[in-house]
């Protein structure tokens, strides 16, 4: 299986792609307003009993929404309905998990994840998760114990299939440096007023450079240059010990290697089946 990851980054969006024998089997957009992943210090501003969800000022053109099954957060004491853990007018802290679409406001919640290429830290949770994908028995044995050692018992952590080929050093160091990133995040979240952004996440390429990169990619092209040696300093941060190329093209990508009619059709409202229906 070759796999490659084809980028176009322009100033106005970034469209990302997997890409899988020449298939596209995954494909991530962004614009400048991108906020998905980002954390804020909000305010909640109504409570909807009735459509179990919570209204936050986090500082956007609209107010988000929270799910009661979303209201989660550290400290906070076991409740079968969220919104018994809410106040108006109280600050809380959330991550925006879908972007604000027409009338709606982003949808937010409590459940805060802090993604590195090895592992995501959860600081609301406290159980150690691993990737279906790492099938290896004794390798999984192996991580759940090195992380129950050395995580902070009241936090959670999933360990990504980057972790089947990772020395123990670089998983916990990467575990280190998600936890100063907790740390600054509770120290902006502590001195700055609500509604406030206090955690910005990394944009469409670096994410699935960090999400996607591992031995199967063999390949990633892109339209930038500048950023193609942005991707390589990425490359020699991470010491990845499997090899793929970084490579620069100009032009419309997306056109170029065949992925624009892919993206076309995922898009539309109604998909012919070969049968003669649709759905």
């Amino acid at each position: 299986m070759e796999r490659e990851i084809i980028a176009e980054v322009y100033p106005w969006e970034s469209r990302v792609a997997i890409v899988e024998d020449s298939k596209l089997v995954e494909v991530f957009w962004a614009d400048q307003d991108e906020n998905v992943g980002n954390i804020y210090k909000g305010k909640v501003k109504d409570i909807l009993p009735g459509l179990s969800c919570a209204f936050v000022d986090i500082g956007l053109s609209k107010n988000a929404f929270l799910y009661a099954g979303d209201v989660v957060f550290p400290g906070a004491r076991k409740s079968s309905n969220g919104l018994d853990l809410l106040k108006s007018g109280q600050d809380i802290m959330v991550q925006v998990k879908k972007e604000a679409f027409s009338e709606k406001g982003a949808r937010v919640t409590g459940n805060l994840t802090i993604p590195g290429h090895f592992i995501v830290l959860l600081p609301c949770q406290n159980e150690v998760s691993i990737s279906r994908k790492l099938t290896d028995d004794e390798r999984r044995e192996h991580l759940r114990y090195l992380m129950e050692k050395h995580k902070p018992a009241e936090m959670g952590i999933i360990l990504r299939t980057a972790c089947q080929e990772a020395e123990d050093d670089e998983i916990l160091d990467e575990l280190q440096e998600l936890l100063q990133v907790w740390e600054e995040i509770n120290q902006r979240y502590e001195r700055m007023r609500a509604p406030s952004l206090i955690y910005e996440d990394i944009d469409v390429l670096e994410r699935t450079l960090r999400d996607y990169l591992d031995g199967d990619i063999r390949r990633v092209v892109i339209n930038n240059e500048k950023l193609k040696e942005k991707i390589i300093n990425y490359m020699n941060k991470k010491k990845f010990t499997f090899d793929f190329t970084v490579q620069f093209e100009e032009g419309d990508l997306f056109e170029k290697y065949g992925l624009e009619k892919d993206v076309r059709r995922t898009l539309r409202r109604k998909v012919w089946l070969r049968n003669g229906g649709d759905l």
